[in-house]
């Protein structure tokens, strides 16, 4: 069956990429808050190392969340174009299916016709 909705295709793997991005993100600001972490406990900072610190972190949850509905997103436009897909697929099988019912039920090729008529008749 051909695929449709090409763009709508990119768009989502364009989704999934920035979540991955933002991944990327979470996990460098937890390293960067662990650095400053560490680097403030040895020495004795003041509250705007400790806020720097706190920032790092708050930037890891931020990134984390971001990732999750980012990819949450391009998930949601790959579940509407298969629901499509299943839906046309469906369809073309129902119409298939009710050309085969008629086609039973009204047979008007002459194959049929012609064996019909050189059985003998029971009587």
């Amino acid at each position: 069956m051909k695929r449709r909705y090409i763009v709508l295709r990119v768009i989502s793997f364009l989704f999934k990429l920035g979540a991955i991005l933002m991944l990327l993100a979470a996990l460098s600001s937890l390293g960067i808050g662990l650095a400053r972490l560490l680097s403030v406990a040895r020495s004795d900072g003041g509250i705007v190392q400790w806020l720097q610190a706190g920032g790092a972190f708050f930037l890891f949850a931020w990134s984390i969340l971001q990732f999750m509905v980012l990819y949450a997103v391009g998930e949601v436009l790959n579940i509407l174009m298969a629901i499509e897909e299943n839906t046309r697929a469906t369809s073309m099988r129902l119409v298939r299916l009710l050309t085969l019912l008629t086609e039973e039920e009204n047979p008007s090729t002459p194959a049929l016709e012609s064996s019909e008529s050189t059985q003998p008749e029971v009587g």
